[in-house]
């Protein structure tokens, strides 16, 4: 393992460049290549390190298995991801690539690819520096300071967090997290919506330090009837329980506002937000959005519009005139800031609001489990998937 080998970085990427026909990567990553001892391509898989790539050669959103659990935790290796691997490539991961992306020189597309791939190897194998992660060296000993008091609590950011779910967790109210976004500008920079695992908070005054916040418990469903609690919903779904605690109680209470209360209407929001964002959290679609550029049935008829009103929030809010519409009936500026379609309290609005206008919670309602997915995606994609939330919530009643 200690004696030289060739260049693993350039043997990982003319191996992918086999497996993927000869076709030959679109760029190469703006670092320094050190030589160091490094490990044949072919040997990876039996190191310390490597894992398999999907069979068609990058990981998107909405993946789930071992092979993203094993990805992620790579990534918090690097220092690019914290907390406990989920297997959900959700939009903590998707963000966290987005920054090893931005840091080796990589198109920052948020999908992992076969060539973040290689790069990520080749930093594994001391072929190219680590950015993060790295134990910094003890520093000369001088005369001891004693520490200021800090003004206020902190927070440190996970995996899968948002400011509204800090801002929750912490004060009480998801509506607040401007007055966090305000005292950490610089440190998360100028879109809030991406707060990168790791980075440290400063709270508000009146926040709850983490070790004082009330422990996170099932919390029972709203009080319209629906039998089943958010961890009973998580495990149904196979969905972070987490992330169910965090966010159901927001759509059970716009669902409620606008009487969709069945169990069959609930079952079927629940078996959507499955198919729509696997997570059960609000988040960007994992493309660009470009290739909605120009599309006049979105409404899409200004330079941009395509990455400007790409899918957001619960069930993926999509196009300039789907963002005025929604943004018109909820009273929210959602053309002049297409971010809010991802604040927890407003996707769940444009959640409820989409099953309301379309009459689905009589198609649910009915069973014409068909219909409510045609109502939603226009055809049948992600029948399956959504047809097994369905049966897994029925049989968890």
């Amino acid at each position: 393992m200690n004696a030289a080998r060739p260049n693993t970085y350039q043997g990982l990427l003319q191996r992918l460049n086999t497996l993927s026909g000869g076709r030959a990567p679109s760029q190469t990553p703006a670092v320094s290549q050190p030589s160091a001892p490094t490990l044949l391509p072919d040997q990876l898989q039996r190191a310390s390190y490597g894992f398999s790539m999907p069979t068609w050669g990058y990981f998107v959103g909405g993946q789930t298995g071992p092979e993203v659990a094993a990805l992620q935790t790579h990534l918090a290796a690097l220092g690019y991801l914290a907390g406990t691997p989920d297997g959900i490539y959700a939009y903590g991961t998707i963000e966290a690539v987005r920054y090893f992306q931005l840091e080796y020189g990589l198109q920052a597309t948020g999908a992992f690819d076969q060539r973040a791939y290689a790069t990520m190897m080749a930093v594994f194998a001391g072929q190219l520096p680590r950015t993060r992660g790295m134990t910094p060296s003890v520093p000369p000993t001088a005369t001891p300071v004693q520490p200021v008091a800090p003004t206020s609590a902190t927070y440190t950011v996970r995996s899968g967090d948002t400011l509204s779910t800090i801002s929750q967790a912490t004060l009480g109210d998801s509506g607040r997290w401007r007055e966090i976004y305000e005292l950490n500008r610089g440190a998360i920079g100028s879109n809030p919506n991406v707060v990168v695992p790791g980075t440290m908070l400063k709270l508000p005054d009146g926040a709850k330090a983490p070790s004082a916040a009330a422990p996170s418990t099932p919390a029972p469903s709203v009080d319209f009837g629906f039998p089943l609690n958010t961890d009973q919903i998580a495990s149904a779904l196979g969905a972070p329980v987490e992330n169910v605690r965090n966010f159901w109680p927001e759509i059970a209470n716009s669902l409620k506002k606008r009487g969709i209360t069945s169990t069959n209407a609930v079952i079927a929001v629940l078996a959507t937000i499955q198919v729509e964002v696997g997570s059960f959290k609000p988040i960007p679609e994992y493309a660009s959005g470009a290739n909605y550029e120009g599309r006049s049935d979105l409404g899409n008829t200004q330079h941009g519009d395509g990455v400007r009103y790409k899918g957001r929030g619960f069930i993926q809010l999509t196009g300039r005139a789907n963002y005025a519409s929604y943004g018109q009936k909820l009273g929210v500026d959602l053309v002049g800031n297409p971010g809010l379609a991802l604040d927890p309290r407003i996707a769940a609005e444009v959640l409820a609001e989409y099953f309301a206008q379309r009459g689905i919670p009589a198609m649910a309602d009915r069973g014409d489990w068909q219909a409510v997915r045609k109502a939603v995606n226009g055809g049948l994609n992600g029948w399956n998937t959504f047809i097994g939330a369905v049966n897994r919530l029925k049989g968890a009643l």
